[in-house]
């Protein structure tokens, strides 16, 4: 998805049915600042863990409180065994 800092904050909710269909246990989330020629800066983003159905975006500096981002979370189907899952992978 995409968001947008307000103060330096933004706070991104997850479908429903992300908690049902994902394990909690590694849960990565990605984030792309997106550059904007009228902005003056960039700042550097970090994110709260993905959990109960939504997580947190801060920026680390003050370079563009309303910073724009792309984001997009990766998790494992809970609907998977670990054990199938570790197969799959290797």
């Amino acid at each position: 998805g995409q968001a947008q800092l307000e103060n330096g904050k933004a706070t991104i909710l997850l479908p429903d049915y992300f908690e049902a269909l994902t394990r909690k246990q590694g849960r990565t989330v990605l984030l792309t600042p997106l550059f904007d020629s009228d902005e003056e800066g960039i700042s550097e983003l970090f994110y709260s863990p993905a959990q109960d159905g939504k997580f947190t975006v801060e920026a680390a500096n003050s370079n563009n409180p309303n910073q724009k981002f792309s984001w997009e979370v990766k998790a494992i189907r809970a609907d998977v065994s670990l054990l199938e899952y570790e197969i799959i992978k290797q």
